[in-house]
């Protein structure tokens, strides 16, 4: 598994008036920025592409011309910034691309500007080749429905919260994650199991079975977690038997 960087967000809402339409839209917008590190950075996608029923955002309106200047375009991927998309199984690779001085996100063995997107509630992977840090900002919009459904395959998933908020892990106003099949245990080793970047590392937890009540137990620490999945964060949900749907609920 690759090392993941911090990842530092922030939002803001605000109304959207569609002056095109005539109409006001009851869509809330806004934007979340992320402190990109040197190497492997890991977050999530939380919002969805502005003015549009899409449930992703496009990987040229992404991380595209606006901020050209803070990203590295190369011939190749091996010497460009790069995004790995989580697809359910594994990753789909892309590169930023330097064609005689116009740059665009190219997918890895697919020539030209790609047209693909990175799904709401996605983890995936920014590899910055520069030294330092940088700053890159996503203007969205939350999603217009209320539930989402995160499917979690036998092993290794990479996912975020479906909406733009931070969530307490144990919150059952916003996971049903007993109605789901999350498997419950009696110690992390036989358990379900998340992994939550906290900026330096990761931070584990099982989903605990203490004599028939069922809830998150950080690791090393008794009892049902407080913590929180923040905004942004890229997460590991470690799925021990066949794949369940997990479904979030919006609560605000």
């Amino acid at each position: 598994m690759k090392k993941m960087m911090t990842v530092l967000a922030a939002c803001a809402v605000t109304s959207l008036a569609l002056a095109d339409s005539g109409v006001v839209s009851q869509n809330i917008v806004g934007y979340q920025t992320v402190n990109v590190n040197s190497g492997f950075n890991m977050f999530s996608l939380n919002w969805v592409e502005i003015g549009t029923a899409n449930d992703a955002i496009a990987i040229s309106n992404l991380f595209g011309s606006a901020q050209d200047a803070s990203l590295t375009a190369g011939a190749n991927a091996g010497v460009s910034d790069m995004l790995q998309v989580w697809n359910g199984t594994g990753y789909e690779g892309y590169f930023y691309k330097n064609n005689a001085g116009t740059h665009y996100w190219q997918k890895v063995g697919v020539p030209g500007a790609t047209a693909d997107s990175v799904p709401t509630s996605a983890g995936f992977w920014f590899l910055r080749r520069a030294s330092g840090t940088t700053n890159l900002t996503i203007s969205a919009q939350v999603r217009a429905i209320s539930t989402f459904g995160h499917v979690m395959e036998n092993g290794f998933n990479a996912f975020g919260v479906s909406f733009p908020v931070t969530v307490a892990i144990n919150d059952a106003a916003s996971w049903d994650w007993d109605a789901a099949g999350v498997t419950a245990g009696a110690n992390a080793g036989v358990s379900d199991m998340l992994q939550v970047w906290n900026g330096t590392g990761y931070e584990g937890y099982f989903y605990k079975n203490n004599a028939g009540t069922h809830y998150w137990q950080k690791v090393g620490v008794p009892g049902a977690t407080t913590d929180t999945i923040p905004l942004g964060a890229g997460v590991w949900f470690m799925r021990r038997s066949t794949a369940i749907t997990v479904t979030q609920t919006k609560t605000f």
